[in-house]
């Protein structure tokens, strides 16, 4: 199973660690839902005509329906965790 999701990762400018560049990426799933991997790139809205393209569109629409991910680094390994913005030290 998958879906698209909207995924937030960290951008290597010194002067701002905490920025994130934020994309549309395909996100697979196991048996038990739990993430197994994602598209290294963001992905483009295509198709081979012009309501097939309208329906990958739809379709990456929906990730603004789900709370988004974010990248991180657990344990070594690179994860997606829910995002949480936090204002003044505090989680939102």
């Amino acid at each position: 199973m998958w879906n698209y999701r909207l995924v937030g990762r960290r951008t290597p400018i010194p002067d701002d660690p905490d920025l994130c560049c934020w994309g549309i990426h395909e996100v697979y799933y196991d048996d038990d839902h739990n993430i197994e991997h994602w598209t290294e790139d963001p992905q483009d809205v295509f198709g081979l005509s012009p309501e097939e393209a309208r329906s990958t569109y739809d379709m990456m629409a929906e990730a603004f329906t789900t709370p988004p991910l974010i990248e991180v680094k657990l344990d070594g390994e690179l994860k997606l965790v829910f995002y949480q913005k936090e204002v003044d030290n505090e989680q939102i």
